[in-house]
């Protein structure tokens, strides 16, 4: 999962919460902008199925999600 305290930051360029050598912490960063222009939203959550963290975005469709 995702540290509830680490959750904001995972969206800013440049931060990693993994301990992999490679990558430059820009992913989730580039999928937030993404998310942003299309006017949705990325929310972060536990996901008590699969015991990890939970990423889902929500897209407006004329007025409706």
């Amino acid at each position: 999962g995702v540290p509830l305290d680490k959750r904001e930051s995972l969206l800013t360029r440049g931060t990693r919460l993994d301990t992999y050598e490679s990558g430059h912490g820009v992913g989730m960063a580039i999928v937030s902008d993404l998310v942003k222009s299309y006017h949705g939203t990325l929310t972060i959550a536990d996901s008590e199925q699969l015991n990890g963290a939970q990423f889902t975005l929500e897209f407006n469709y004329n007025g409706k999600k």
